[in-house]
């Protein structure tokens, strides 16, 4: 998030997703979070997964 939209608007979001329960510095781990693995299996994003997955 930081290196697309710059420290400030990262930091608000990871701040506003922590308020919901998630921490945006863990990443996104398969499986952690099944809402999540549905939408992108419908919207076949993982395969673009593997470049941001380190």
């Amino acid at each position: 998030m930081k290196e697309l939209k710059g420290g400030f608007t990262a930091s608000y979001y990871n701040q506003f997703g922590k308020f919901y329960g998630y921490d945006l510095k863990d990443g996104y781990r398969i499986g952690a979070d099944p809402v999540m693995d549905a939408v992108l299996q419908d919207f076949d994003l993982n395969k673009d997964l593997e470049q941001w997955q380190k």
